[in-house]
C-alpha cells in the first residue's frame, strides 16, 4: 500500500516533534545542496578537461583554435547553463535559510 506524501510528512512531524514547515524546508535545502554539489562537480570536470579556470577562458581557447571546437563548444554552452543553474540554486537556498544555518 502506497502512502500519500503529505501523510508521511505529518507522520514525520509527529515522530520528530518538528513543525511540518521545518521538515519540508530542511528536505528541500538538502536537495538543493545536492544539486549544487553535482553542478560544481560538472564544472570542475570541465576545468580539468580543458585546463581552464573560467568558462570565458574556454571560449577564448576555442576562438583562438587552441582546442578543437567540438565538443568544446557544446561543453562551453553546458558550462554557462550550469553556472546560471548554480546561481539560481544558491539564491533558492538563501531564501530558505537567509542566515545560512
Amino acid at each position: 500500500m502506497s502512502v500519500e506524501w503529505p501523510e508521511v510528512i505529518y507522520e514525520a512531524s509527529r515522530l520528530f516533534k518538528l513543525p511540518v514547515q521545518n521538515i519540508v524546508s530542511k528536505g528541500l535545502a538538502k536537495f538543493i545542496q545536492e544539486q549544487i554539489s553535482q553542478n560544481e562537480q560538472m564544472i570542475d570536470n570541465l576545468k580539468r578537461t580543458y585546463a581552464v579556470s573560467e568558462h570565458q577562458e574556454l571560449e577564448e581557447k576555442i576562438r583562438s583554435k587552441k582546442i578543437p571546437s567540438h565538443p568544446a563548444w557544446e561543453d562551453l554552452i553546458a558550462w554557462e547553463q550550469t553556472d546560471e543553474h548554480l546561481k539560481r540554486c544558491r539564491d533558492l537556498l538563501k531564501e530558505l535559510d537567509p542566515d545560512g544555518e
